[in-house]
């Protein structure tokens, strides 16, 4: 808009006197009356300015005040819904109070500690919490609810969050408040919340302050009352109490009258209660029936305006009756006055402009409106367009523009000149010398200098360059990133918090089989199978939780099995990262979803595969486990029978041949082992156990043994141990001393002539650790190249004829292979054929103190000066009679006597009747009709016998056997094939037995005899019971001629088996044909271990047509009960 200041122009004196005053008195006369006219209307104008900005201001007052009210309402309304919402701390404690019958006070009284600190923080004057029945439950500070029954039941019923409006509570004070029900939205509220204030302490200050001192304005509230309009704050012109005042609405230009019938905005004309004119402003509290009234008198609004016309008049009087006297030297000075008035505010504004103009933030620059060249421009502009004002000046701005730009410039100062916009705003681009462009928003309008006619164009320009290239990199961003994602393998979507898909790229059509706008208005049940969306379900409920208490949203990552087209689903691996904007609020979910389904496949088939390796491994251990077993077990009886005869007075030849028997079998035994060792090592359960050695010690005892078996074969064997002494190593000492032997026994063997040498070297020794290297070197026949690559592969020779002319199993050299790697070393051979091998390999060990090597050594156990088990009683269970009559025989002679059970049921009736007769009990594991691990789970459980030994013995020397051994009662496990010496010194470490001095000298002393089955001795008939349908020698011969026990048995089997048949018909008859056998097959059991012969085999016989399902049981039934009942007719007398 243009504007032009047009200065007054001065009137020149006559020549002659009465010219002179005409001239002076009749344009003084015209001045006055234009004096006058421009005064009333300067007046009215000035008096329109002040009342608008008057009004203004009242609108500016008012509309604060509406909003503060307001803002403070709101708040009151979010912190309600905050304390009382669903899952809020206050609302939780209610409910549990409701819930506990209300009669938890502690919960009571801690809602009410809450609702007092929250008033105190938020400044309530009062809450109270009122239960479902509008009673009230907890009442802080001054909440009185008494008068507000009707609208909290109305809530209850319809839950919403309610203003109380201003009243006089029972005190008189004037208070108001909000009502809130305590409860989620859309569910039945558990009570209402009742939060109040008083007006004075909250609402008053605020209504009746004003921002600047005045004797009549004042802003206060009114609200409709019927056909009147009720003043709700203290007026300041009245003192009637608040809510007393009252007017009705036809009081004519009241200003509360008119914003209670809608008017609101400014309210022109108006009287106050007063009835004095004012300027009035009215608004609306939104959310209340209140109405913000701001007023002012008229008369203060138009005082200053009424002096300074006053004052003006008077001067103009006094200046009119002057003139007459004062004349033309008066009217002179004035006009001097007003000249030097108009320069000094003239200079005033130049050097405003001035500084505006040189230190504005912004460019600014003044255009000729002919040419349009440059006339000024500021340091900004300046350096903006990267010249010099100088170089500015009288510049055509279409010469620093860039070319495409500047036809729309032109255009715009076409416009504006013409007059068809009063300015424009564009964007362009400026030429910088240095050869960059820098983008402008460049704003024009015509402005007009006072001294000149035609307006300047005042061109003020903002630098935008780095806004438009940050606008740039995001738009290609984005458009790399929408690039990459629909080109993308992977899918990429972005979803909202409740999973609603925003966008989804191309390649999911690929995945799934749906379009994208298929996918987009799919929900995630439709998206996944429920296993999986349960999975996102509860990642969702994490992400809303964490966003509500402002934790860090967490991200997800999970393998989720999705949904296809074709009713197939595929599994994904999908990551969910949340995106927050930079004030912490969220944006949205970016998710990238990758196809597994060929890792899926794979994990399947690597799962079988390794299933069946697992599978494939516990079959070879159970093979091992059970060859173990069935070897060991005739095996334990070929030695201990070879040791019980190599103690008898023997010929020589006979010597030599039990000699022979015992070496052959300690060769089986030594090839079973190593078959044990390599099994235990490759199931990972051999372990390496590290203790103080001595390696010299160790050498020594390898010369002792392996010397003499080398110079047997005339060969030489030497040990090169390091010149220095090592002192004490920790390592495992048993298994490089195993290492050792195998590989000299090997060189042995397989050398003819010459010698063999064992060589030790120290490397890498420091004072805590030393790296030796063992290298067994012979003369021997050697090894060809081809064989060293699988020498130590298991079961594994240089050649088949090896075997046949050496022996040997090929397991010797894989053993130590993995034994060395298990003791963190490395092993290797060189050979040439003909010229001999070198064996080596190299260990790492600590170095240990002399403190612990004699912690660690053990003392030899004395040699014993004779039996070690006299007097002592043990209860021998084996259900091989080769390993019961060779246990029974090593324990005679050391002393001992044993009864024998052939299984674990029969070891359990024996020790059911006289426990006491036994000193220990030597369990096998393994056994028919109760094995040893639930024989001895019984014993220590069901008989309560904890303190007896029960010494386990087992062909099975895997660690898990033992371990299963032990953990069912086994005090100690022996292992099979039994050595006789071991056996006597485990078993004198556990038995305690009854010694004889006399007996044990005589042992002692006695020569060695043989061991002969002793014959029957003679019974004595009242000593023995005779009983119908048992074998009265073998039942005496087995339980030791032992009466009492006899009797104790057979009592026992009659309280067990007197019912067998019957029991066994109805098992038939309810189908439980395995009940039926095995009770068969205990009855058979128990039996033959009384010996009642007749009745054990029909009780097999019948076991074996119950399994074959005969058509005759019900005879058979017949004939074994007819049985069981002659045999407990028969032991009537003896029980």
């Amino acid at each position: 808009m243009t504007t032009a200041i047009v200065p007054n122009s001065a009137a020149k004196p006559a020549g002659s006197t009465r010219a002179q005053w005409l001239r002076f008195v009749l344009p003084l006369l015209a001045i006055s009356l234009l004096i006058g006219v421009i005064g009333i209307v300067g007046y009215r104008y000035l008096s329109e300015e002040i009342r608008r900005e008057t009004q203004r201001t009242l609108a500016v007052i008012a509309e604060q005040k509406r909003q503060q009210i307001e803002g403070a309402l709101t708040e009151t309304r979010i912190d309600a819904q905050l304390y009382f919402s669903t899952h809020s701390q206050l609302e939780m404690l209610f409910s549990q109070w409701l819930d506990g019958g209300r009669k938890n006070s502690a919960t009571l009284k801690r809602i009410q500690s809450i609702l007092e600190e929250v008033a105190r923080v938020r400044g309530w004057g009062g809450l109270a919490v009122i239960d479902a029945e509008g009673n009230p439950a907890v009442v802080v500070g001054e909440a009185d609810i008494r008068d507000h029954g009707a609208l909290i039941r109305d809530i209850l019923r319809q839950p919403r969050i309610e203003l109380v409006d201003l009243h006089r509570n029972a005190r008189g004070q004037v208070v108001y408040g909000v009502l809130a029900p305590i409860g989620g939205v859309g569910s039945i509220p558990l009570g209402v919340a009742y939060l109040t204030w008083k007006a004075d302490q909250t609402l008053y200050p605020l209504v009746e302050s004003w921002p600047v001192p005045t004797r009549t304005a004042e802003t206060y509230l009114v609200r409709r009352d019927g056909q009147g309009v009720r003043f709700l704050t203290p007026l300041r012109h009245r003192q009637d109490p608040p809510l007393s005042h009252t007017r009705s609405l036809t009081v004519p230009d009241l200003p509360a009258a008119r914003a209670a019938q809608g008017e609101q905005g400014i309210l022109a004309g108006g009287r106050d209660y007063r009835g004095v004119p004012v300027l009035a402003y009215a608004a609306a509290v939104s959310g209340t029936p209140w109405l913000m009234i701001a007023e002012i008198d008229e008369f203060e609004a138009y005082a200053g305006i009424r002096t300074m016309t006053w004052a003006t008049t008077l001067v103009m009087g006094l200046g009119l009756l002057l003139v007459y006297s004062a004349g033309y030297q008066l009217w002179r000075r004035s006009r001097q006055h007003q000249e030097l008035a108009a320069l000094q505010a003239q200079r005033a504004a130049e050097a405003r402009f001035r500084v505006i103009f040189e230190q504005a933030p912004l460019g600014v620059a003044l255009l000729d409106s002919h040419s349009g060249h440059i006339t000024e421009a500021n340091p900004r502009y300046a350096e903006i367009v990267g010249r010099s004002p100088e170089e500015l000046a009288g510049l055509d701005p279409a010469r620093i523009t860039h070319p495409d730009d500047i036809r729309e410039g032109l255009d715009q100062l076409a416009q504006l000149e013409s007059g068809k916009i009063a300015g424009y705003r564009l964007n362009k681009r400026y030429l910088h010398p240095n050869g960059s462009i820098v983008w402008a928003s460049v704003t024009c309008a015509p402005v007009q200098v006072d001294s000149e006619e035609s307006p300047r164009y005042l061109a003020i320009v903002e630098d935008i360059t780095a806004r438009r290239q940050m606008e740039e990199r995001l738009r290609i961003s984005e458009e790399r990133h929408r690039l990459l994602a629909d080109n993308a393998i992977d899918v990429i979507l972005t979803m909202d918090l409740e999973g609603r898909y925003s966008y989804v790229s191309p390649s999911v059509e690929r995945l799934r089989g749906f379009t994208i706008d298929e996918v987009m208005g799919q929900s995630m049940e439709e998206a996944l199978t429920p296993a999986s969306l349960l999975i996102v379900r509860a990642y969702f409920g994490r992400l809303h939780a964490n966003l509500a208490a402002g934790r860090p949203p967490e991200h997800f990552r999970g393998e989720l099995e999705q949904r296809c087209k074709d009713g197939s689903t595929v599994w994904t691996d999908v990551t969910a990262s949340p995106l927050l904007g930079t004030d912490g609020t969220f944006v949205e979910i970016v998710g990238v979803i990758r196809d597994i389904s060929e890792r899926k496949r794979y994990e399947r088939e690597l799962r079988q595969v390794y299933d069946a390796a697992e599978a494939a491994n516990a079959a070879k251990s159970e093979f091992l486990a059970h060859m173990s077993h069935e070897i060991r077990t005739p095996m334990n009886a070929v030695l201990g029978l070879a040791q019980v005869l190599e103690r008898e007075p023997l010929a020589g030849n006979q010597r030599d041949m039990v000699e022979r028997i015992r070496s052959a079998g300690q060769s089986l035994l030594a090839i079973l082992n190593d078959v044990l060792d390599l099994s235990k090592i490759e199931a990972g359960q051999l372990r390496i156990e590290s203790r103080p050695f001595d390696l010299a010690a160790l050498l020594a005892n390898l010369d002792s043994l392996m010397g003499q078996v080398a110079r047997t074969k005339g060969l030489a064997l030497r040990l090169e141990a390091p010149p220095v002494p090592l002192g004490p190593l920790l390592g495992d000492g048993l298994r490089l001393e195993q290492v050792l032997f195998n590989l000299t026994g090997n060189a042995i063997k397989f050398t003819e002539a010459g010698s063999v040498s064992v060589h030790v070297e120290a490397h890498d020794a420091t004072e805590t650790s030393v790296r030796l290297r063992f290298a067994v070197r012979d003369s021997g026949i050697g090894i060809t190249s081809e064989a060293l690559s699988r020498l130590f592969m298991p079961f594994s020779q240089a050649d088949a004829g090896i075997g046949r002319r050496f022996g040997g199993t090929g397991l010797g050299l894989s053993i130590c292979k993995r034994l060395v790697e298990l003791m963190g070393g490395e092993i290797g051979a060189e050979s040439e054929v003909g010229q001999g091998s070198t064996f080596w390999f190299e260990l790492p060990f600590m170095r240990g103190s002399e403190s612990e090597m004699q912690e660690s050594a053990t003392k030899p156990a004395p040699a014993p000066s004779g039996p070690r088990l006299v007097g002592a009683h043990l209860l021998v269970v084996d259900d091989s009679a080769m390993n019961r009559d060779l246990v029974e025989r090593a324990l005679k002679l050391e002393g001992a006597t044993a009864t024998l059970a052939a299984d674990g049921q029969q070891a359990v009736q024996l020790l059911k009747t006289r426990p006491e007769r036994f000193d220990a009990v030597l369990m096998d594991v393994q056994m028919p009709v109760m094995d040893g691990l639930a024989a001895s789970r019984l014993i220590r459980g069901e008989l309560g016998l904890i303190d007896l030994p029960i010494i386990a013995f087992t062909a099975g020397v895997r660690d898990e056997q033992q371990a299963a051994a032990r953990a069912a009662g086994a005090n100690d496990v022996l292992a099979k094939p039994m050595d006789l010496e071991q056996m006597a010194v485990l078993l004198a470490h556990w038995v305690r037995p009854r010694f004889d001095a006399d007996k044990a000298q005589a042992l002692s002393t006695a020569q060695p005899a043989p061991i002969e089955q002793p014959p029957p001795a003679p019974i004595d008939d009242e000593a023995f019971p005779d009983i119908a349908g048992i074998d009265r020698e073998r039942a005496a011969q087995r339980l030791g001629r032992d009466r009492a026990m006899f009797i104790g048995l057979l009592e026992l089997f009659v309280t067990d088996n007197a019912d067998a048949a019957a029991l066994t018909r109805r098992d038939l008859a309810q189908g439980d044909q395995e009940s039926a056998a095995r009770r068969m097959h205990t009855l058979a059991s128990n039996a033959g271990f009384l010996c009642a012969l007749d009745l054990m085999t029909a009780a097999r016989e019948l076991e074996e047509a119950i399994d074959k399902e005969s058509p005759e049981l019900d005879a058979r039934l017949v004939d074994i009960g007819q049985q069981i009942d002659a045999l407990v007719a028969a032991s009537a007398p003896w029980r």
